[in-house]
């Protein structure tokens, strides 16, 4: 049997247990250790380089469509005040003083097929490459950031008995923090751009569509953008800096709609 020295570490070792390495030979155990010690590659805003799986994004779509069965599958649109799971759930600004969890559960309600189909189909084109970009984490806290932000735009500057649901203020949100990314990384960020404006205009046209949860998502979604492409997002404990930030805008948001609340009282 011939034995061979390791390269890194000196042991003699067979030559059949060897593996090649750019310079001589490595033992098993050293290229393992060699392999822990790497650090898995990282895209230019620190997410994961290469094509990961949208993991929140299918999670996300799956939530929306679980809601919707629990709605009662409204096809046509919800028929009256909707069954008792949409009563609970759906954001009701008169309820929200007591009820403040309304501003974010009401993001995964729907009003008929083309409602949810339209929202979901927008949040599996836009969401799976912003999550690719960002990784997970952040990508998950900018959605319900910005959902929260549409809800607390309603409440604010809605009737009081203003009733909304819909995963639209996230998707807003999504809208632009895909147009300051691709500024970031100087990407054609001109057919984005024309969404929202396109976006922005059905939304003043269509009846029924609320303008303040669509410009409440879109805000919010400019100032976690923001977050995201302008702190830097190396080394990795900058990105958690960068969350515990968006999760800041969610915390001033609660605030607002608590001072709101009191003053209602």
């Amino acid at each position: 049997m011939t034995y061979v020295s390791c390269t890194r570490c000196g042991r003699p070792i067979c030559a059949e247990c060897m593996r090649p390495a750019p310079v001589g030979f490595q033992c098993p155990d050293d290229v393992a250790a060699g392999q822990r010690s790497t650090r898995a590659p990282v895209g230019a805003l620190g997410g994961p380089a290469g094509q990961g799986r949208p993991i929140v994004t299918w999670i996300l779509l799956g939530l929306n469509v679980i809601a919707f069965v629990l709605e009662g599958l409204p096809l046509l649109g919800l028929s009256g005040q909707g069954n008792e799971f949409v009563n609970r759930f759906v954001q009701v600004n008169f309820l929200v003083p007591d009820e403040p969890y309304r501003l974010l559960t009401a993001a995964f309600l729907h009003d008929g097929i083309w409602h949810i189909g339209l929202n979901m189909l927008v949040l599996v084109l836009i969401g799976v490459q912003l999550e690719q970009v960002l990784g997970w984490a952040r990508f998950l806290v900018l959605y319900l950031v910005s959902a929260l932000g549409g809800g607390t735009m309603v409440y604010l500057f809605d009737a009081p008995n203003a009733s909304v649901l819909g995963a639209s203020g996230a998707i807003f949100g999504l809208f632009s923090a895909f147009y300051l990314v691709a500024r970031r990384l100087r990407a054609d960020a001109s057919g984005i751009l024309a969404t929202i404006g396109i976006n922005l205009v059905l939304t003043v046209l269509i009846p029924r569509v609320s303008l303040w949860g669509h410009l409440g998502g879109l805000i919010t979604g400019v100032v976690v953008g923001l977050i995201y492409t302008r702190l830097p997002s190396r080394p990795a404990v900058w990105k958690a800096v960068q969350i515990l930030a968006a999760v800041g805008v969610a915390v001033l948001l609660v605030i607002v709609v608590s001072l709101r609340s009191a003053a209602l009282t």
